[in-house]
């Protein structure tokens, strides 16, 4: 396979290990399953040229969160999203087939995080996948809209 999600095997591998073990549902976004099958990204935007336009569905988020009054969870546009203060709740899970890099949501305990996973070596240069914080975890009730 000649995409960039085999590069991300091993990490994406060792990320569904840590939810299962942790008890955490797994839910696709699109990246995961798609990448798995397809060597050529042709074959993916052709079957879903509507999500690559990720501009477009950016844009179009705010009106969908103010309309139904709630957040937005979404994933495949490649761009991590978690919310600052006083902005409108949308999350992205971002992307899974960036080199050596994978980003995904976790909600757990009431809350939301973003997380990042990349191979890392250590002091003695042996190679690691690292799980890291990117944003959160913040209490999923901050994103209620609806009073």
């Amino acid at each position: 396979m000649a995409d960039e999600f085999v590069k991300n095997k091993n990490i994406f591998i060792a990320a569904l290990d840590h939810y299962y073990d942790n008890g955490f549902t797994y839910v696709e976004a699109g990246d995961g399953d798609e990448l798995w099958e397809h060597k050529h990204y042709k074959h993916i935007i052709k079957a879903n040229g509507s999500v690559w336009q990720r501009v477009k569905v950016e844009r179009n988020y705010v009106k969908w969160i103010e309309l139904n009054q709630m957040a937005l969870i979404c994933g495949h546009t490649h761009r991590e999203k978690f919310p600052k203060a006083n902005e409108l709740p949308y999350f992205n899970s971002g992307c899974c087939i960036f080199p050596s890099y994978i980003t995904g949501l976790e909600i757990a305990d009431d809350t939301i995080t973003l997380a990042g996973w990349r191979i890392e070596a250590d002091e003695k240069r042996y190679l690691h996948i690292v799980r890291r914080v990117l944003a959160g975890p913040e209490p999923v009730s901050t994103y209620h809209l609806k009073k």
